[in-house]
């Protein structure tokens, strides 16, 4: 019987952190489309939802933020703003309070964070940008527990899709718009630089495309 609550928990976290993400990436304005997993998940776990709501159950939710970054930081107000919502709709409490932790862009950081996380038996992470959902999935490698990604850029180059336990939110630059958008503002363009951050693998795919 603890087996077939434990899944319930963890199923039930993942839809509803899955739905916080998304909230949180329409919120913040960070253009992007929803993993496919994300419906998957939210439509099977509204079981467990349910039985979750009617037990009144407290899930304990690490937040993992990469660096102090306006539109990273705000991704974790909403997201923490949105799991409210969501507790006060399903009649469950998430506690994140106690468990958000900022890198800082360390590396280091990151593998200590997880460790920690793994080790207070969380019931989710959400990972915000793409080296901490990869730390984190890492660190969860022999766990039940699942992650839920934001403001990852290029989920399949970073190796998520199709894994097991981890779902999330793209923030995927739409580089066909903006080429469309110079050229009806300047059909006779001839050069266009291209200005981006050469330690960050999520440039990678917009300069190709562009």
């Amino acid at each position: 019987m603890k087996n077939v609550t434990m899944i319930s928990r963890r199923s039930f976290l993942k839809a509803a952190m899955a739905a916080s993400a998304v909230s949180a990436l329409a919120l913040t304005g960070c253009g992007g489309a929803a993993s496919s997993t994300v419906a998957a998940s939210s439509n099977a776990s509204s079981a467990a939802a349910s039985a979750a709501a009617e037990g009144g159950q407290t899930f304990k939710v690490g937040i993992v933020n990469y660096v102090d970054h306006a539109s990273l930081n705000q991704i974790v107000e909403s997201v923490e703003s949105r799991l409210d919502e969501i507790g006060k709709e399903k009649g469950v409490t998430f506690d994140y309070a106690g468990y958000y932790a900022n890198a800082q862009a360390d590396q280091s950081n990151l593998n200590q964070i997880g460790a920690d996380l793994v080790g207070d038996d969380v019931d989710v992470i959400v990972a915000v940008a793409t080296p901490t959902a990869a730390t984190m999935l890492a660190a969860v490698e022999d766990t039940d527990i699942p992650v839920v990604y934001s403001a990852v850029t290029d989920p399949v180059s970073a190796g998520f899709d199709g894994e097991e336990g981890i779902t999330g939110t793209s923030d995927a630059l739409n580089t066909e718009a903006i080429m469309n958008l110079i050229t009806a503002i300047n059909p006779d363009i001839d050069t266009i630089g291209l200005l981006y951050d050469l330690s960050q693998d999520a440039s990678t795919q917009a300069i190709a495309d562009a």
